[in-house]
């Protein structure tokens, strides 16, 4: 009885976080430099093998890698606008700590320091970047230049875990503790003058949130059934 209790359960808990990546990446269809989230599911019964008390305190089997499939990209002629053409990350200093992003909406705060949108610290190969003038070159490989003069270079990463990464909201992605980044200088490309949009397919996600919430209401059914025949095994057949 456990075992179908639990298996229904894990599976309620699975589409109750494929129904969350889905609606996250719904939710982010238009947001400047987001990868779309692919639920991944673990392995139903080997989440089984284990004591009952700690199959039913489990959080589900599913978890999100994400898409590294480039968005397109839109033309602004802005200058502190870029977009990342290949597998990599800019990184970036926030009060909690780096954070990687694909948004390349990027602006100077009063003293000209080199931030995103929501004014954080932009990381270049040397730290921090700081600018006189938004008129800038930024060239390919992520140089930052006024005529010859050499300003900064971005800090371009890359993670060979896809699922290293987790979105927290507003563009910014938090790596995994264990995850290390390598340098992506020489196989990523930064346009200047562009963004990239979302690589979320919002059609495709609606029909996957459609078939999820189906089969969540199906295995609920299940459980509801299951529920019935036992209260009548108990209490009309008086046997478990």
């Amino acid at each position: 009885m456990a075992d179908a209790i639990a298996i229904a359960k894990l599976g309620l808990l699975a589409d109750l976080e494929r129904l969350n990546i889905f609606s996250q990446n719904i939710s982010n269809a238009t947001t400047t430099g987001y990868r779309r989230q692919v639920p991944i599911s673990s392995d139903l019964f080997s989440r089984l093998r284990v004591p009952v008390a700690d199959a039913y305190a489990t959080t589900g089997t599913t978890f999100s890698s994400t898409d590294s499939g480039t968005g397109p990209l839109s033309q602004t002629k802005r200058a502190l606008d870029i977009a990342l053409d290949g597998e990599g990350f800019l990184q970036i200093a926030t009060a909690d700590g780096p954070r990687y992003t694909r948004r390349g909406d990027l602006t100077l705060d009063g003293g000209g320091k080199l931030t995103t949108a929501s004014g954080d610290a932009v990381v270049g190969s040397s730290g921090e970047i700081t600018l006189k003038t938004d008129r800038v070159e930024i060239l390919p490989n992520g140089e930052i230049r006024t005529g010859p003069d050499l300003l900064g270079r971005l800090d371009i990463v890359s993670f060979a875990d896809k699922t290293a990464l987790e979105y927290e909201g507003n563009g910014l992605f938090r790596a995994r503790a264990d995850a290390v980044p390598t340098r992506e200088a020489e196989t990523t490309t930064v346009r200047q003058g562009f963004l990239e949009t979302s690589n979320v397919r919002p059609v495709q996600e609606m029909v996957s949130l459609l078939e999820t919430s189906r089969n969540f209401e199906l295995t609920r059914n299940v459980l509801s059934a299951y529920d019935t025949m036992l209260d009548s095994a108990i209490n009309v057949a008086g046997v478990v």
